[in-house]
């Protein structure tokens, strides 16, 4: 579990969204309140998408075939739940403007994907299988979704990896 969380914002402006993770090179990020509870997640494809769908509408009127409105049923979840490397576009070649009227909140996914501290690897892995995410943030028990880390897929392997020896030898009769 990765336990030094880096958080964003929702209402930094866009602009600043870019470059804190550029910055820390990471594809998104929890959304946090001011009492530090996770409200939602954003990521480098939330911008873009922001940035591609903003520009679509200069184009076209609203009501138009092809119009952002149309174009946005992409319900699945964003970029940092479902990964992270060469699949995250680059926000810099996008060109986002210092004065961006949007803010994080336009843009997030407003869903927390998550499980308590106590949980099981188990139990983990089996949310993850299940909705199809590559990243789960962990709150701290008793809390209202306090984040206390993020657990990745690889985290959840490597911990597999880790027990396989002792399963390997049992099983060798050693």
């Amino acid at each position: 579990m990765t336990d030094s969380v880096l958080a964003a914002r929702a209402d930094w402006s866009l602009s600043s969204l870019a470059s804190f993770l550029t910055t820390h090179d990471i594809s998104g990020a929890p959304v946090v309140s001011d009492q530090g509870r996770a409200i939602g997640v954003v990521s480098l494809r939330d911008l873009v998408r922001h940035r591609t769908e903003s520009a679509s509408a200069d184009r076209s009127s609203p009501s138009a075939p092809g119009s952002s409105e149309e174009a946005s049923g992409d319900d699945a979840p964003p970029a940092f739940y479902l990964g992270r490397g060469a699949e995250a576009p680059d926000v810099a070649a996008h060109d986002l403007p210092a004065d961006a009227p949007a803010t994080v909140r336009d843009i997030m996914m407003p869903v927390v994907v998550g499980v308590d501290e106590t949980a099981s690897v188990y139990e983990v892995a089996r949310r993850m299988a299940r909705g199809r995410l590559h990243r789960l943030m962990v709150f701290r028990p008793g809390t209202q979704r306090e984040v206390a880390g993020l657990l990745s897929a690889i985290d959840v392997l490597d911990w597999m990896g880790q027990q396989a020896p002792a399963a390997d030898e049992h099983s060798r009769g050693a």
